[in-house]
């Protein structure tokens, strides 16, 4: 039985891109490596899960931790005492809404910039 003319050319065209598409993965290999050996710099960061929910949800739960550590003026409010005494109190609806703007702010610009990659 004779083979269409369109399988045997469909045949010649993958015995050609095959060798290209070894060494890509042969190249693909070697630049997983967390540093590069010419720079010493990061090339690429491997298995972090880039469209992953956590992934984006993290900037948020860090800018809140430090809020809370930090504890800045912006989301304290003075309580005097009955003695008159000023203390600090900290405002946890504020801390919530400035860390979400934050969170938000941080995952535009890492969508953004992997994207751009």
């Amino acid at each position: 039985m004779n083979t269409p003319d369109y399988v045997n050319k469909l045949n010649d065209i993958k015995s050609r891109i095959g060798q290209y598409t070894q060494d890509n993965k042969k190249q693909s290999l070697s630049t997983n490596n967390i540093l590069s050996p010419k720079t010493g710099f990061i090339t690429k960061l491997p298995n972090i899960p880039y469209n992953s929910v956590l992934f984006y949800i993290v900037p948020v739960i860090f800018t809140f931790i430090i809020l809370l550590i930090w504890n800045p003026k912006f989301v304290t409010k003075e309580v005097k005492n009955e003695n008159n005494i000023v203390t600090r109190k900290r405002k946890f609806k504020t801390i919530l809404i400035i860390s979400i703007i934050i969170g938000i702010i941080i995952d535009i610009s890492i969508f953004a910039y992997l994207k751009k990659k």
